[in-house]
């Protein structure tokens, strides 16, 4: 059943802001200003440039797609999506 949801909750991210299912998730909590959008990923804060893309989330949350294992490994930060509610 959770396997199920995962797959359909992943299933609307395009394909070119994932290179795996781990890339794309909903982040805990947003804070914007003047400069761009701060958001946090587990332990992590993020920070989004005011000018990267933003697209319509179509489930009313904040998702960030990124690469995690470019994270991991090298600590660089390739950010490939940010999805927020409400942009029609």
């Amino acid at each position: 059943m959770i396997a199920e949801f995962l797959f359909l909750a992943h299933s609307w991210y395009p394909q070119e802001c994932c290179n795996s299912q781990e890339d794309c998730h909903v982040v805990e909590w947003v804070k914007s200003d003047k400069e761009g959008t701060t958001v946090k990923d587990g332990m992590m804060e993020i920070n989004i440039p005011k000018t990267f893309p933003h697209r319509n989330s179509h489930d009313g949350d904040y998702h960030l797609c990124y690469d995690q294992a470019a994270w991991r490994i090298y600590k660089d930060m390739r950010l490939y999506c940010f999805f927020i509610p409400g942009m029609a």
